[in-house]
């Protein structure tokens, strides 16, 4: 069941029972694939007699349903569980037969599921099948339960063309992670653990190539005595699809070094400190959206993220202690009701503006952002634009929607770059990262040392 240009990488064929959210069940038929662009969709057959109920699905919006049942997949049957399935077209036809058809997304499906409950005592293989990522060159990463080893589709080179002409993610790729033991966890407890270091090993591989990586299925194959494999466990998702661009801090031939360097600071303390997983989707939708504006907000909002994040750390997100402060505003609030010209003011009107008095105690953006680069000691004298231009930008962008009327669109272009090189930098600050990397304003690779300020003796 493919579409159009994204062709079928896995596809099944099975019957089962519709469990919908009110409990009530019928028998089904159904067909699903994984598309290359990591979308899983299907088709459904209800029997005739469910016909007054499917004209209700067809009135009520958003009504999920579950299906159980046993599917084929590669020539095997497996027991499955769909998962939140939703249908988005309808279709009835009444000949010899009445036929009720629809097609469906879904949030998962799982094969086998049962097996997570059981305790493995021979070697494991988890594969993860990914979207959206570029080619790298020999990268391979340890990890806790073992080597994490990323590939690529042999048709690697002309995935990333078509990923380049259609602007969408395409599955180009797989990690996997060969476990020798399970020290008795079950397999469940193991998925889990692999998976968390999957995604988060992806994040080290979205911050390199400058666009969301994701995952579409997991399997997982056990040894077996003869020396081959056996399926015990497949899970397919709807990935989190975003765009195919981005500009990236390094290439191929430095991937390998980059990421390496890279994944050893992600477990450190400072990436849950300091926002590292959140700023990194607002990074990442900086880099990949198309309409500049937009690119240029969401950069804004990654620096405020990581402004805060920063501030409530070193405690320094207000300029005056609390109690001190406290006896500043009432003592402004004293003086503002004693003003003249607050006698002919409304009771919301000067209560608005003792409510404003709270804002005096809040450092202001730039301040917050100096006192930030300073401390992950990042250089900024090489930006070209100044604190006070990005805000001005970010304001008129804000309030008019337009930045064009704060002066010339490539005050923008300049404004935006200043920010995502500030933000690359920080972000490998916070990895600890001490290996080379490509600056987008010097236009070539640098050592991450000459893109910070010396250390303070």
């Amino acid at each position: 069941m493919s579409t159009g240009q994204f062709e079928d990488i896995l596809s099944i064929t099975g019957t089962g029972l519709a469990i919908f959210d009110d409990g009530k069940g019928v028998g089904v038929t159904f067909t699903a694939a994984l598309h290359i662009n990591g979308r899983f969709e299907g088709q459904i057959d209800f029997p005739a007699e469910f016909e007054g109920d499917f004209f209700s699905l067809q009135a009520v919006p958003l009504t999920y349903f579950d299906i159980e049942g046993a599917a084929n997949l590669r020539d095997h049957a497996f027991p499955i569980m769909i998962r939140r399935c939703l249908l988005t077209r309808f279709e009835i036809s009444h000949g010899a037969t009445t036929e009720l058809r629809g097609n469906f997304i879904c949030q998962e499906a799982v094969f086998q599921e049962e097996s997570l409950r059981t305790v493995p005592t021979r070697k494991l293989l988890f594969g993860f099948e990914l979207a959206n990522v570029s080619k790298t060159f020999r990268v391979i990463v340890g990890t806790e339960l073992g080597e994490l080893v990323l590939r690529h589709s042999s048709e690697m080179d002309s995935l990333e063309a078509r990923m380049d002409s259609y602007g969408s993610p395409l599955v180009t790729s797989s990690a996997t992670i060969e476990v020798a033991s399970g020290g008795g966890l079950t397999l469940g407890e193991i998925l889990q653990r692999a998976t968390v270091t999957v995604e988060n090993f992806l994040k080290i591989t979205s911050l390199a190539q400058g666009k969301w990586h994701t995952w579409v299925t997991v399997s997982i194959y056990e040894s077996s005595v003869d020396g081959g494999g056996e399926l015990r466990y497949l899970s397919i998702r709807h990935g989190k699809l975003l765009t195919s661009s981005g500009r990236q801090l390094t290439n191929p031939a430095h991937s390998s070094r980059f990421v390496s360097a890279a994944w050893k600071g992600y477990s450190g303390r400072n990436v849950k400190k300091y926002g590292f997983d959140l700023a990194l989707e607002w990074f990442v939708g900086a880099n990949g959206s198309q309409l500049l504006e937009s690119k240029f907000l969401s950069a804004t909002t990654c620096l405020e993220l990581l402004m805060d994040r920063y501030s409530q750390e070193a405690g320094n997100e207000f300029m005056l202690p609390g109690e001190s402060f406290e006896h500043l505003r009432e003592y402004l609030k004293t003086s503002l009701k004693a003003w003249d010209g607050a006698k002919g003011l409304h009771s919301d009107v000067l209560g608005s503006l003792e409510n404003k008095l709270l804002e005096l105690n809040r450092r202001s953006y730039s301040q917050k952002a100096r006192m930030m680069l300073d401390f992950w000691r990042i250089k900024r004298d090489d930006l070209g634009v100044t604190f006070g231009d990005i805000v001005s930008i970010r304001n008129k962008i804000t309030h008019t929607g337009d930045a064009k009327v704060s002066g010339s669109y490539d005050m923008l272009l300049k404004c935006y770059n200043a920010i995502m090189t500030m933000l690359a930098r920080v972000m490998l600050a916070i990895l600890d990262y001490d290996d080379q990397y490509f600056d987008w304003v010097k236009g070539n690779f640098v050592s991450f040392v000459d893109a910070r300020t010396p250390v303070r003796q």
